[in-house]
């Protein structure tokens, strides 16, 4: 099996997609156009003949009597005036079989018909078998059309098979269609034909397109039919127009032309074609060659089979083009098809392994691309503003925003400047209420204020002005590194508002990626900020929240978010207070709190309490010590790294001493390493990632952690998981990619972990990664959903 590689763009790193794990059960279901369609083998049998007398094609009979073929049946099954046809000596098939489409609505019926062969088998004689049916799988019904015409000059025999036959139904992938008949004084005559297990074996018509075309001439045809333009396959073969009409179709799987499809365009169409511009996509095989005219208008793609050559639309009719990078993809993949030696059947099940691997990355790719509005992905933020405190007013304000129409959060300037604060003294060693964060709304896509106090000329006291820059993007590092250069240049006049114009045109850069801003007016200043490959590195609000609460406090407050209770923070530091709330939103990964969250509380506490929800909050006011002792709330204190949990029959299901022990244990001997902020906030997401997976999900669970994770699964924060854990599995090859959380890092460590498992115990049950999607169909989401 072949292992075609793609760079992927994003991350800048070679994946190989493998294609010998293509969904067969899914491929089988191109069989049928419809799960409603009957198991009824076939509709009628029509023997269809040419009359030279008169000069037509008509049906010569049909079983049962009593069926009706459709108006002009007889001039799909013959549309040329043809007594009889010469034989490929090589390819006897090439005129003897072909395929129709009859009817599209509701339900595709189709004809599969054969034309049977004079006594010296050197010549095709008019005389036509048809199989009507609304089941799409040609293998079947030519074989049992080629075993009729083998008995064409037996009597009855072909008739009595037929006459059998009708009451038969499909056979299933790996089953057998048998018929015998008896005809005295002959010998009994048995019809049997075997389907394949894997039916992608069946599809030999992707084999004949593909030798038709060659690699390039396919990705031509397959960009046109993906983009529903104009397409018009030309044979002077009946057999090998119709095959190649086929091949199309399951080319295209998973998904399927839904316009105007015509196996044999009558005259009146193609004269349509060729005079004018069509109205409306179609795809469509003729036995006659449009004119030079009409192929070099540039409105259709036309194919010429027999030749082999491909004329694509137009420039101006074209649309978009896949891109060098996915087109050398197929074409690697079908190139080393092209090289291997095997049978029909086999080729055609690499090909559609190949096309099925290609849609999956071209799937993937869009998925990435489009988990959100591109406009809002790329901008860098929504807009700055510049928030500063009136002590004559006693209020705070939004002094200047850019840009100038942009509107202001309601209330921003009380989020920024929550307390009567005209100017706050610094912190010794490391400043406290410089940088802090902001949720400024959490519907659909949250919205993220990122806050820097202005230094005074001394730098020993914080002015209250505030400079905040708010945007769709979660990342701190990035933004406080902005500000803090922003702010560096605060008494230059113009140049930090320079620096913001110029920033708002840019994009957030991509890990290992640098932003870099020149303001050049007068003096030149420079921006530049470089983002770790690890992005890991960045979420030094781990460290924050770990080094104030320790081992003990990290695994208390886990506890009660992961079983979404009430979880309070206080801390007397804006910027304390925000970072560990990030920090523990970090902690949490790969979850997401799906309830209230307030970075800092505005309203009265009490009465948010009242309501008894779940929720995860921050006050720079302490609480009262009656709403602490009530033993509702999992209320810390980040100031003194001190955690109150809930009382014992609020509390819930404990995680078992064994487990809390080893994440404790693991978070010791972080605090032992000395190690940069940002090693140490990679050490412990890795701590807290490998806790769980190790200890809970891939190890014997003791009753303890049993009944709290009965209880975690039942969780809105769990069921969110897995639904974006499933849709991000869903974009193909495992990309790990939501519309705001990358599970790659998680889905590694699941790969890691379970081949370590195989390893260790080859017997080992489902895989984790089965089990998740087994919870997505049972416990979280309906199946027809998926």
């Amino acid at each position: 099996m072949f292992y075609p590689q793609l760079i992927d763009e994003t991350c800048s790193r070679t994946m190989v997609c493998s294609c010998d794990k293509t969904d067969i059960v899914g491929l089988s279901k191109t069989n049928t156009t419809d799960e409603s369609v009957p198991n009824k083998l076939f509709e009628y049998f029509a023997l269809v003949d040419y009359d030279t007398e008169h000069d037509r094609p008509y049906v010569k009979s049909v079983f049962p009597p009593e069926a009706v073929p459709p108006k002009k049946f007889e001039n799909l099954v013959i549309p040329l005036q043809d007594e009889g046809s010469p034989v490929d000596q090589d390819e006897p098939e090439k005129l003897q079989n072909f395929s129709l489409i009859l009817s599209d609505h509701p339900t595709r019926t189709y004809s599969f018909c054969r034309r049977v062969l004079c006594k010296s088998n050197q010549l095709c004689l008019s005389l036509t078998y048809c199989l009507v049916t609304k089941h799409n799988v040609p293998f079947v019904f030519y074989k049992m059309l080629e075993q009729l015409e083998c008995h064409h000059g037996f009597g009855r025999v072909p008739e009595l098979l037929v006459e059998q036959l009708y009451d038969g139904k499909l056979p299933l992938p790996g089953k057998e269609l048998s018929a015998t008949v008896s005809v005295p004084p002959l010998l009994p005559i048995t019809l049997s034909i075997s389907r394949p297990e894997d039916t992608r074996q069946e599809n030999t018509e992707l084999c004949d397109v593909f030798r038709c075309l060659g690699k390039r001439g396919l990705i031509q045809v397959l960009q046109a039919l993906l983009l529903e333009q104009v397409v018009v396959l030309y044979s002077q073969h009946m057999s090998r127009l119709t095959s190649c009409m086929h091949g199309l179709s399951l080319a295209l799987y998973p998904f399927r032309w839904p316009h105007t499809l015509v196996t044999i365009v009558p005259e009146e169409l193609q004269q349509m074609l060729e005079e004018e511009e069509p109205e409306v996509p179609m795809f469509v095989g003729t036995l006659k060659p449009i004119s030079d005219c009409a192929r070099a208008s540039g409105h259709i793609c036309y194919v010429q089979l027999d030749e082999g050559m491909v004329w694509p639309l137009g420039p101006e009719k074209q649309g978009p083009n896949l891109s060098s990078q996915f087109s050398k993809f197929l074409q690697q993949s079908l190139k080393k098809i092209s090289k291997l030696n095997g049978t029909k059947a086999q080729e055609a099940a690499q090909i559609a392994d190949a096309l099925v691997c290609f849609y999956a990355m071209l799937f993937m790719k869009w998925t990435r691309a489009s988990t959100s509005d591109p406009a809002i992905e790329d901008k860098l933020f929504e807009y700055f503003a510049l928030v500063d405190y009136d002590t004559v007013d006693d209020r705070s304000y939004v002094k200047s925003v850019f840009p100038s129409e942009a509107v202001p959060h309601d209330k921003l300037e009380n989020l920024v400047i929550p307390l009567q604060d005209g100017v706050s003294t610094v912190a010794q060693g490391e400043p406290e209420n410089q940088n802090f964060w902001l949720i400024l709304s959490d519907h659909l896509k949250p919205l993220f204020g990122f806050c820097r106090r202005v230094l005074s000329k001394s730098k020993k006291i914080y002015l209250s002005l505030t400079y905040c820059m708010v945007t769709k993007h979660n990342v701190p590092f990035v933004f406080y590194e902005i500000l803090k250069q922003i702010e560096d240049q605060h008494r230059l006049g113009i140049v930090p508002m320079l620096l913001v114009e110029q920033l708002y045109n840019r994009k957030l850069p991509l890990a290992g990626e640098v932003l870099t801003v020149t303001v050049p007016p007068l003096i030149r200043i420079d921006l530049a900020i470089c983002r770790p490959e690890d992005p890991r590195q960045e979420n030094t609000e781990l460290c924050d929240v770990f080094r104030l609460i320790g081992p003990s406090g990290l695994v208390q407050v886990l506890q009660a978010l992961l079983l979404e209770q009430v979880v309070v923070l206080h801390s007397q530091h804006i910027s304390r207070l925000t970072s560990c709330m990030h920090g523990l939103n970090l902690a949490l990964y790969p979850f997401r709190w799906p309830h209230t969250l307030a970075t800092i509380v505005q309203e009265d506490l009490q009465r948010m309490l009242d309501e008894q929800e779940p929720m995860f909050v921050g006050t720079l006011k302490p609480i009262s010590d009656s709403i602490r002792t009530s033993g509702h709330i999992c209320y810390v204190q980040l100031d003194e790294g001190t955690v109150w949990p809930l009382v014992p029959n609020k509390q819930g299901p404990n995680l078992s001493s064994q487990f809390s022990k080893s994440l404790q244990q693991s978070l010791k001997e972080i605090l032992k390493f000395d190690g940069t902020k940002a090693q140490e906030a990679v050490q412990i997401a890795d701590a807290l990632k490998d806790a769980f997976l190790d200890e809970i999900m891939m190890t014997h669970v003791d009753e303890d952690t049993m009944l709290f994770l009965e209880r975690f699964v039942e969780t809105e924060m769990f069921s969110a998981f897995v639904r974006s854990w499933h849709a991000s599995k869903a974009g193909g090859c495992g990309s790990g990619k939501s519309s705001d959380i990358d599970y790659s890092t998680f889905n590694a460590k699941i790969i890691e972990l379970e081949d370590s498992l195989a390893t260790d115990d080859p017997t080992q049950g489902k895989s984790l990664m089965k089990k998740m999607q087994e919870l997505v169909v049972c416990n979280t989401v309906p199946t027809t959903e998926l």
